[in-house]
């Protein structure tokens, strides 16, 4: 608990997640008993209903008799007047608390994207005032944090890495990342991450290629390099929005992921200063030689990143282990 008596950040989504569950959003039982009845209600108020009309089809038409539509209009309404009785006994106070908080942390998440970093579960959020904060006094107070604790954030990094379903390469490459920024070695981490980001998916995704075949719309195909992992964010896009939102602030990052973090720099020298500027580093800019990434920031940003979708691939791979196949005898089971 904060000193103003809030939740801190790791306890939001607990928070969130027990408000619903006393409001009986999360029981199947109890949404059943209260909506159950209501939905069943209209189903065979429209069956019966279709039932009534069917005369109507006829050549000529016969008229129905409407006086089993009026009874069931009264049954109906004596449904619906139970329903609301039971929907008022929702406790939605206590998720609507919740919702107002997460909607603090969104726009204290917001502020310290405006101020160049990531907002991440090491984040300081409890030393952020929600409001009257400039962006540069955020930038420097996060990253004096960051300098000061980071025997403490490196721990953080490297408990949720240990739970993470990547190889051994990977979690020593990001512990080598984590050493080196320690160093100050600031350029490390684009230069290493980036490349061991890709190596994991082609691995778990794409039986280690580096380009995959593609139908065309003429419907010949295609050869293309996975260095975007354009295929990867696909996948993310359709898992469960449950396993994304386990990683806190997974709607900012993704959000990056998808608008910069993997996008060509070019050549023209306009665009190439927006990517210049931007503390998140960039997979081309970095790569390539085009931008040198050497800040605190930066090197951080990236370590985030790569923590980021070490989670999604995590994610990921327990659907491609649950996938069904079919066996030799013909029948569907899982593999």
């Amino acid at each position: 608990m904060s000193d103003d008596g809030h939740p801190t950040k790791n306890q939001g989504l607990q928070k969130l997640s027990e408000a619903m569950r006393n409001a009986g959003l999360l029981n199947p039982v109890f949404r059943d008993n209260v909506f159950g009845s209501a939905t069943n209600a209209l189903k065979e108020h429209s069956e019966r209903w279709a039932r009534i009309m069917e005369p109507l089809k006829l050549k000529p038409p016969i008229i129905p008799d409407l006086s089993a539509w009026t009874k069931a209009q009264s049954e109906l309404g004596n449904v619906f007047s139970d329903f609301v009785k039971r929907f008022e006994a929702f406790n939605f106070k206590r998720v609507f608390s919740a919702f107002d908080w997460l909607i603090e942390e969104g726009r204290k998440a917001a502020m310290v994207e405006k101020s160049g970093w990531l907002p991440h579960h090491t984040t300081p959020f409890d030393l952020l005032e929600s409001d009257g904060m400039e962006q540069g006094q955020v930038a420097d107070l996060i990253a004096e944090y960051y300098a000061k604790e980071w025997a403490a954030v490196e721990q953080a990094f490297l408990a949720k890495l240990a739970d993470y379903d990547v190889d051994e390469e990977a979690k020593e490459t990001m512990s080598e990342a984590l050493m080196a920024h320690q160093q100050g070695m600031f350029r490390v981490a684009p230069r290493l991450l980036f490349p061991e980001i890709e190596r994991v998916c082609s691995d778990a995704f794409f039986d280690g290629k580096r380009t995959i075949t593609v139908p065309t719309k003429n419907g010949k195909q295609s050869r293309l390099r996975i260095t975007r992992l354009k295929e990867v964010w696909e996948m993310v896009r359709e898992m469960p929005l449950g396993d994304l939102a386990a990683y806190e602030y997974s709607w900012q990052l993704f959000r990056k992921v998808e608008e910069h973090l993997y996008d060509e720099v070019g050549d023209d020298e306009a665009a190439r200063e927006k990517y210049r500027t931007d503390p998140v580093p960039n997979r081309h800019g970095a790569l390539h030689g085009i931008i040198c990434y050497k800040t605190q920031q930066t090197s951080l940003n990236t370590i985030i990143m790569a923590d980021f979708i070490f989670h999604l691939v995590s994610q990921l791979k327990k659907y491609a282990v649950e996938e069904i196949t079919v066996d030799e005898a013909g029948q569907p089971g899982a593999r």
